[in-house]
């Protein structure tokens, strides 16, 4: 659905200047989000809240991750990852943790330690 609405907008909206990110949901088609945005926005990638929720794995966020990274620099997108949405960590704080460092190891493999 994320796909149709950035068409829409982008295509109804392009002398709009203000608009500078665009929230790429975890259900999205993140290649076709990537293609549609390229330099012009923000690729605001929200991932999945449930990773962190109750048993976190390292090698899906990765996952995710990557493939999002890689989308965006075929595309030449700017990203960013913000997890949102937490409602439940069952009292596993680590599960933050394990989630910011999977997610840091992927961006400094692929854009260099900041």
């Amino acid at each position: 659905m994320l796909f149709a609405i950035i068409k829409i907008t982008y295509n109804n909206f392009e002398g709009v200047i203000y608009l500078r990110k665009v929230c790429v949901s975890p259900w999205s088609n993140l290649e076709k989000c990537a293609e549609q945005l390229e330099s012009d926005f923000v690729f605001a990638r929200k991932p999945n809240p449930a990773h962190v929720a109750f048993k976190t794995l390292p090698e899906q966020i990765y996952n995710e991750t990557e493939t999002a990274v890689k989308a965006c620099l075929k595309y030449g997108c700017p990203a960013e990852f913000v997890l949102k949405d937490i409602t439940t960590v069952s009292r596993k704080l680590e599960n933050l943790t394990v989630w910011a460092n999977t997610v840091s190891d992927v961006l400094d493999q692929y854009y260099g330690k900041a």
